[in-house]
């Protein structure tokens, strides 16, 4: 269907620093030192894939359009995991880099087509979590039991509200923060060993750990990331 001469080249990979901390990220990254010589077919194969789930998500729609439903059916659409396909010369997933963990979430409900926020993306950090108390709000239903998701129903009323100050994802006993302007990885024994200006550096090419200058903003994110953590671990 595509062409893999037509796909965009892979990111790059950045320099892998030669000291300090490391963590699972620096160990796909030495298992996979060389160039993957089929990354543009695996990106190519991958395009393909996406139509094709389009086209069967199209056929949905349709169907519940044919059968007079829409008015009253909420829908929402998003994905477990990002893929590599060749960016950094990795493939796969199982890491904190934003081609494995940014995912598409797109909600669609009567209200909200006919709203100012029809079409419109709300650019927050937010956790695939939240899709649950979402489609309960939608459904009128109540959760009983501590959780520690939050809906987006509140972000159809007004887009500006506070949803999450920011992200967090976890692997392999790591975790990761991510705001709007950063994104910070732990290793296991707490340590950081990555830091990235997503704002300024979307492609994450600039690693900012072991600069003086970060010092105070590390144990800043690495303080609300773990206070989060022990949040979430009471009963």
């Amino acid at each position: 269907m595509y062409r893999a001469d037509d796909m965009p080249a892979p990111l790059k990979r950045p320099r892998v620093r030669e000291r300090g901390p490391t963590g699972e990220l620096d160990r796909k990254f030495a298992e996979s030192s060389g160039k993957i010589d089929n990354a543009w077919a695996l990106r190519a194969s991958y395009a393909g894939k996406v139509t094709l789930i389009d086209d069967q998500v199209g056929q949905i729609l349709k169907e519940i359009e044919t059968r007079g439903e829409s008015d009253r059916t909420v829908i929402l659409f998003t994905s477990d995991h990002g893929e590599m396909n060749g960016d950094y010369d990795l493939i796969h997933k199982s890491n904190f880099l934003n081609p494995a963990v940014r995912i598409p979430l797109i909600v669609s409900a009567p209200d909200v087509k006919k709203s100012s926020l029809a079409g419109q993306i709300i650019d927050i950090p937010l956790e695939l979590f939240d899709a649950g108390p979402t489609l309960g709000d939608f459904a009128g239903a109540k959760i009983n039991y501590r959780h520690f998701a939050r809906s987006l129903s509140p972000l159809f009323q007004d887009p500006n509200i506070a949803h999450r100050q920011f992200a967090v994802s976890e692997f392999a006993l790591e975790l990761m923060y991510l705001d709007r302007d950063w994104k910070l990885m732990l290793n296991r024994e707490g340590e950081a060993y990555r830091l990235f200006n997503v704002k300024k550096d979307p492609h994450e090419k600039e690693d900012l750990i072991g600069r003086k200058e970060s010092e105070d903003l590390i144990a800043e994110l690495k303080r609300k990331l773990l206070d989060r953590r022990k949040q979430t671990e009471k009963v």
